[in-house]
């Protein structure tokens, strides 16, 4: 949990607590109050369940948050600071990414300080492909397009490629207000050939008082993802490999992205003005917070093509919000965006925007 004082709750659970106990969990996530025509989206993020062993040792099966990176993991809208997910969130790691599957977790104390977590999963594998062999990982999507449930013709907890993938994350913290860890995940994304799709990402945390510093950074490749796959029927069907000039859909003349990365940093400052809490301690009391919140983020989404900016994105968040509890947050926040990129037009241009949210638990 996240607190103004940066107290990371860390509790060991002695052994009989874990004995015979079967746990199951289930959320659903109403998210954007407005679609686009034509569009409803109502979907289950994750509904797994747990059989608790010991400490060390578990096993999870259901739909599974993959754990890649850690705001994969801590998506919700109101345990994060700012409205807008992170860019590499957004686009190379595609935040909420859930799958079918099992595998386990658990967590082991190395030192009288220390900490470490562990899950690993085995899962049906991303989507990479259109039913005409066009791939859904391009530059003006990422790898959003790629999540299972955004499949065409197809339903959560489908197969809907040539095999299964793996992932797993492993999180270190060495004492309380630190942590630092590393995630992979590996699947094949294409129903009639060999085409993994692997991300790679790094996370980190660090705590101080009132302060906090987090981030994250991700590479993903797209193996194959600029060429024609086996039984496509792209213009007729062009010959397996093909270089696939003309379906990127911001540059013509260069093929789909195959490789990607991005990152984030963001800085925290949680406070409670003491004249606030004077005038009014029933709003402004203990377990209410102001967070002041500046983040930069900053993502390649076609590392392939060089000397081309059209997948270059640049972003600087400015935010302040308000928690009247932990679990409900009133947020506002001005978006400078330095290099982004206009589908509509076809142009480079710079942005901005002024963003203002509510979210809570409910």
């Amino acid at each position: 949990m996240k607190h103004p004082e940066g107290i990371d709750e860390r509790l060991r659970l002695p052994p009989d607590a874990f004995e015979d106990v079967l746990l199951h969990r289930q959320a659903t996530d109403i998210q954007h109050a407005t679609l686009g025509a034509g569009e409803n989206e109502i979907s289950l993020e994750f509904a797994h369940m747990d059989y608790l062993v010991n400490e060390p040792f578990n096993i999870r099966a259901g739909i599974l948050l993959i754990p890649i990176g850690k705001f994969n993991l801590l998506h919700d809208s109101p345990l994060n600071d700012l409205t807008d997910r992170p860019l590499v969130a957004q686009f190379v790691i595609p935040s909420t990414m859930s799958e079918t599957g099992a595998g386990f977790y658990g967590t082991f104390y190395p030192g009288r300080t220390s900490k470490l977590d562990y899950e690993l999963y085995f899962t049906t594998g991303p989507c990479g492909y259109d039913p005409d062999g066009t791939p859904r990982i391009n530059e003006e999507s990422g790898t959003k397009n790629s999540r299972q449930r955004k499949c065409e013709s197809t339903a959560d907890g489908f197969d809907i490629n040539n095999g299964k993938a793996v992932s797993g994350r492993l999180a270190f913290s060495p004492m309380l207000g630190v942590e630092v860890a590393g995630s992979t995940y590996y699947g094949n994304s294409s129903p009639s050939s060999y085409n993994p799709l692997s991300i790679t990402a790094i996370d980190w945390t660090l705590q101080k008082g009132p302060f906090e510093l987090i981030g994250e950074a991700a590479w993903s490749y797209a193996r194959g993802n600029s060429r024609a796959i086996p039984n496509n029927t792209i213009g007729g069907g062009v010959p397996t490999g093909t270089f696939l000039t003309g379906v990127n859909t911001l540059n013509s003349f260069a093929g789909p992205p195959q490789r990607m990365n991005g990152y984030y940093i963001q800085a925290n400052y949680h406070f409670m003005p003491s004249f606030l809490a004077n005038w009014a301690p029933k709003r402004f009391g203990e377990g209410s917070t102001f967070t002041a919140v500046l983040r930069y983020d900053r993502v390649n989404l076609n590392m392939d093509n060089k000397g081309e900016n059209e997948g270059n994105l640049e972003q600087i968040s400015f935010g302040l919000n308000y928690r009247p509890v932990e679990d409900a947050v009133f947020k506002m926040s001005y978006q400078y965006m330095p290099m982004a990129f206009n589908p509509n037009s076809g142009q480079r241009i710079h942005d901005n925007a002024f963003v203002i949210s509510a979210a809570t638990y409910f």
